[in-house]
């Protein structure tokens, strides 16, 4: 599934995420970077939830340097549950959040 973020007419951004048995995988968080640290990508975040089935845990990776990120997510009760090695095979490690 994918929620688009549009200001006025045009997108400038989406979150994109996977519906699974029993978990929700945010799997892709794009914002232009002319709108970034604005609020876009909060607000992008907060309106997927809303779309999203509310029983099932949310969860996510994100790089380990991506502080920017992390912060955000930290802000939108995610926890860091784990640290994965080559998580995707690209010899970088991720960190597996998921939301309380």
């Amino acid at each position: 599934m994918v929620s688009l973020v549009k200001k006025k007419d045009k997108i400038i951004g989406l979150v994109a995420y996977k519906i699974l048995k029993k978990k929700i995988h945010i799997n892709g968080l794009i914002i232009d970077p002319e709108f970034r640290g604005k609020g876009f990508t909060r607000e992008a975040m907060v309106l997927a939830f809303k779309k999203m089935p509310k029983k099932l845990p949310l969860e996510l990776v994100v790089h380990p340097h991506n502080n920017s990120a992390i912060s955000l997510y930290l802000s939108l009760n995610f926890i860091i549950k784990s640290w994965s090695e080559n998580h995707f095979g690209d010899g970088e490690p991720r960190l597996l959040m998921i939301k309380k």
